[in-house]
């Protein structure tokens, strides 16, 4: 019996960061960083906490956007756990305001879709070295 255990959790799929259901581009300038929404998924976590494309994310969880590059602003996005809430600091239609999100369950193709991401941050952080 244990033995099989053991090879059930090697075999297990490592645990996927929860999924907020939108995209953003990051931006830096004068000491700030800020996340714009480009895509919310209908229905998903982002859209659920009233996040609509064109909004800025300031903040999470109160504290500044402070990344080095976006290699570690989705090392910190793996670091998510599904159900996790998350409170964004928004500016909404020139307004400041707050989403709290519930990180949902990571589908494979968002997944498959993170990892490439991550791969394609680290060769861009591996060309300014």
């Amino acid at each position: 019996m244990t033995a099989l255990l053991s090879i059930l959790l090697l075999l297990a799929p490592a645990a996927r960061p929860g999924y907020l259901g939108f995209s953003f581009t990051m931006h830096s300038g004068a000491g700030s960083q800020w996340l714009i929404v480009r895509v919310v998924v209908p229905d998903g976590p982002a859209a659920k906490a009233g996040l609509v494309p064109m909004d800025t994310v300031t903040a999470i969880d109160g504290k500044l956007l402070r990344f080095r590059d976006d290699l570690e602003l989705l090392d910190f996005l793996a670091t998510i756990r599904p159900r996790q809430h998350l409170r964004l600091s928004v500016i909404h239609k020139q307004q400041k305001t707050a989403r709290i999100i519930q990180a949902g369950v990571m589908t494979d193709e968002a997944y498959e879709r993170s990892l490439i991401n991550r791969q394609m941050a680290t060769r861009r952080r591996d060309v300014r070295q």
